[in-house]
């Protein structure tokens, strides 16, 4: 899902500047059909700026506007059209000493971000805590890439033993890199990443294969030990993807600390989720007779569907 990425900053309480970042052939639709901001109910008329494409092959977008003396809230609308119906807007706005804020607008939808009062300083942390938890289990869910990476460590079945190992691992890997890419320590090209990404999907589902002819027990260090660090050393490289988003609307370097805390716990929380969902069905599915030939099916088709997204991501095709 290709979404439309935005960083909103207001300056002396009532200067407004941001930018959009928007994916390059639906440039044209944000000309025709301008993003609505209001203050405070009033809509506001931006100065939009076309800076051309970036280096993420995105077209920058800047705005600027006056919010008023009697600014109290701002609200962002999507007109019908202007975002496909799979997309979505997503960013912050940070005002002046406080915590950023997260926005999430569906296409036809409005958010409105209230001006934080003064002594509103602790709330401000724990609303910007909530707003990217949110933000963190939205992207763990409709991140299909993760989910079907989560699905193949697990696929093979075996114990509890072996879904807390897998799980754990995976956690520990991607949330080191998540941390170490926001704060500045890491960065890799998103293209490289997102790659990377696609063929642990083809290595994870491929290796299932020799595992599945043998059903793991809690005995079993060896398969125990190889699915851990599979999930631990991919881990670190799905963390880079996380750190992906935050990094797009604005979110890296020093003063993350809310963000990243909220961000983090949202992605743990959506992923504690999918493992609930799945472990019932596979500790079902592994009690059947043809287990293995069913389990080596979804295997290989998550290897065909891991090397579309290679081959798509290197833009060998379309």
């Amino acid at each position: 899902m290709d979404e439309w990425f935005v960083n909103l900053e207001v300056e002396d309480g009532r200067t407004l500047k941001g930018v959009l970042k928007v994916p390059e052939d639906q440039a044209l639709k944000l000309k025709e059909s301008p993003l609505v901001l209001r203050s405070t109910g009033e809509a506001l008329r931006p100065v939009w700026d076309f800076q051309g494409t970036g280096d993420d092959g995105r077209t920058h977008v800047t705005l600027s506007a006056d919010l008023g003396t009697e600014f109290q809230s701002l609200t962002l609308e999507l007109p019908q059209g202007l975002l496909d119906e799979n997309q979505s807007l997503v960013g912050f706005i940070r005002f002046a000493g406080e915590e950023p804020s997260t926005i999430l607008v569906v296409p036809g939808g409005s958010t409105t971000v209230k001006r934080p009062e003064k002594s509103a300083r602790d709330e401000s942390v724990s609303d910007s805590v909530i707003g990217f938890f949110k933000l963190g289990v939205t992207h763990i869910i409709e991140g299909y890439d993760h989910i079907l990476f989560l699905f193949c460590l697990l696929i093979a079945g075996g114990t509890l033993k072996h879904f807390l190992v897998v799980v754990t691992s995976f956690t520990l890997g991607h949330s080191i890199t998540l941390a170490a890419s926001v704060l500045g320590y890491i960065s890799l090209p998103s293209q490289f990443t997102e790659t990377v990404i696609a063929f642990s999907i083809v290595i994870a589902a491929l290796l299932n294969i020799p595992w599945l002819k043998k059903r793991p027990s809690s005995e079993d260090n060896s398969t125990l030990k190889s699915r851990g660090f599979l999930a631990g050393g991919f881990g670190l490289i799905h963390g880079l993807g996380f750190a992906g988003i935050l990094k797009e609307i604005g979110i890296e370097g020093s003063g993350v600390a809310a963000p990243l805390l909220g961000f983090n716990l949202g992605v743990e929380a959506g992923q504690l989720v999918l493992v609930v969902l799945f472990f019932p069905i596979l500790s079902a599915i592994n009690k059947w007779e043809r287990r293995v030939a069913f389990l080596t099916g979804c295997s290989y088709l998550a290897a065909a569907v891991g090397a579309y997204w290679v081959f798509e991501r290197l833009g060998v095709i379309s």
